[in-house]
């Protein structure tokens, strides 16, 4: 005797198999949210643990950097040298020295040597200041340059008197007098007493390898206010 199982004969057919299929379903989910939970974390562990070497790394060794110039025009590399973190502290007699070649640079004048003090000059000077030494030598700027009033026939020196620190941080007061001499008889035509605000500081701005080989550690000269000192 055979028994009848199909569909239209057995009432709970239809509903036992959609219950397999949910559980076969639900088991199947279930695995893959435990796939995905396993995954989970051990991305996170590693994650971790490559965390916890790169601060490792980063607390044992910093790195520091490198500085290589090379000369455009030739060719020439400084050796590359580890640069230092420490910051440079300009002591007075420093200051002093680089203050007095400044303004002997700038303030002097001899026809047959013009550009060596003029490149030092802009090599200690912020733009602003450079725009100004421009204004003051460049004959086609300025008709009162010393090249035009001066020429070949005279030439100017500087006697540095005094330098003084005024209330702010690297602002300083400084005498000093010129001298225009005939360079024919050797004699002194005029004397003139000046007075200089000037403010400086340890610039580290990028610059052309020219100007750190005459200006190594960066003195530059933020402003430049020259005024006449009348007795």
């Amino acid at each position: 005797m055979t028994t009848d199982v199909s569909p239209d004969n057995n009432p709970t057919f239809y509903h036992e198999t959609a219950s397999s299929w949910r559980e076969d379903w639900v088991a199947s989910v279930q695995k893959e949210r435990s796939l995905y939970r396993t995954l989970s974390i051990g991305l996170v562990t590693l994650l971790s643990i490559s965390l916890t070497g790169l601060t490792v790394l980063a607390t044992r060794e910093r790195v520091q950097p490198f500085l290589a110039l090379m000369d455009k025009r030739t060719g020439e590399v400084t050796t590359p040298v580890r640069l230092n973190e420490e910051t440079k502290v300009a002591n007075w007699a420093m200051v002093r020295h680089f203050v007095t070649r400044y303004i002997s640079d700038r303030e002097a004048y001899h026809f047959s040597n013009l550009n060596d003090p003029y490149q030092t000059v802009l090599a200690m000077s912020a733009q602003a200041v450079k725009a100004q030494v421009n204004q003051a030598i460049r004959p086609e700027l300025n008709p009162q340059s010393p090249i035009k009033t001066l020429g070949q026939q005279r030439y100017r020196t500087v006697t540095i008197h005094s330098i003084a620190k005024l209330a702010k941080d690297n602002l300083l007061d400084v005498r000093f007098s010129t001298h225009t001499i005939n360079s024919e008889t050797n004699h002194e035509e005029e004397t003139r007493a000046w007075r200089v605000t000037l403010k400086w500081e340890l610039s580290h701005r990028q610059r052309p390898l020219s100007e750190w080989d005459m200006n190594p550690l960066g003195f530059t000269v933020t402003f430049y206010d020259k005024q006449p000192v009348i007795a």
